[in-house]
């Protein structure tokens, strides 16, 4: 099966995890399990967007490429229709503020303890994702589990 509709799956992940970040996420939540509800919040959204195009393969024959390419404009359009529609603020493209505690910190947060760090305005994920890519990379290359489904 062939899936060309990451960016679809990529909106999707977003308009779920920006749903649970506006609605769910109280301020007082710390902010480690705030970050990780979102982040399940977003996987669960792309995976059961990337089910979609699955689904319709199995039951309709549908061909998956181009099921996948146009479901794309579909999550646009829902995106859109939410950033614009029921969340927009003031008319604008914008959807209100996210709490605080649903932001990855800032690492000028940490130059108390590095000083190297001040005046960066780089949050964490500047050092999440090589650290995620490294894992994925021994994951998919150095196990079973990998080897089973790449």
């Amino acid at each position: 099966m062939w899936n060309i509709g990451a960016e679809g799956q990529l909106l999707m992940g977003a308009l779920a995890a920006s749903g649970v970040a506006l609605f769910a996420v109280p301020p007082d939540m710390p902010q480690w399990l705030a970050l990780a509800l979102l982040a399940a919040a977003g996987a669960a959204g792309g995976a059961v967007w990337g089910i979609v195009p699955g689904w319709l393969r199995a039951q309709f024959g549908v061909n998956e490429i181009i099921s996948t390419l146009m479901l794309n404009y579909v999550a646009l359009s829902i995106v859109q229709f939410f950033v614009y529609g029921p969340w927009g603020e003031r008319g604008f493209g914008l959807t209100p503020m996210f709490e605080r505690n649903t932001w990855l910190p800032r690492l000028t947060e940490y130059a108390d303890q590095w000083s190297a760090l001040r005046g960066l305005t780089l949050h964490l994920g500047i050092l999440a994702v090589p650290v995620a890519i490294v894992f994925l990379a021994i994951l998919l290359n150095r196990t079973k589990f990998g080897f089973e489904i790449a």
